[in-house]
């Protein structure tokens, strides 16, 4: 898919707003589950174990070619925040998260 970025971005954007359809209703699919890592370990900023904040980790597979700034912004139409292992770097994996849970 990297060697049509067009294409790839809208790869991207369809799974980015599918996962965030699961995640507002709190439920996920075999897709998401087989595909991307659910959880929350590495969601920071999880309250306790009653109510814990549930994220999906993407692999660096789907997105490979795809700038972070895009990444960012496809994210973002989505309402879901886009994590790095650092501010400039999407490697080995990104998290996603709801926009709504940026202040907690």
């Amino acid at each position: 898919m990297s060697h049509d970025p067009a294409n790839h971005e809208r790869y991207l954007d369809r799974e980015f707003g599918r996962i965030s359809t699961e995640m507002q209703k709190g439920k996920y699919g075999w897709r998401t589950r087989f595909y991307h890592y659910v959880g929350a370990r590495w969601v920071t900023g999880a309250r306790d174990s009653e109510s814990p904040l549930v994220g999906v980790m993407v692999g660096c597979r789907e997105y490979r070619g795809v700038p972070l700034n895009v990444m960012r912004g496809i994210a973002h139409r989505h309402r879901l925040i886009l994590d790095t292992p650092t501010p400039n770097s999407i490697r080995p994996s990104v998290s996603l998260r709801p926009a709504q849970w940026e202040n907690m």
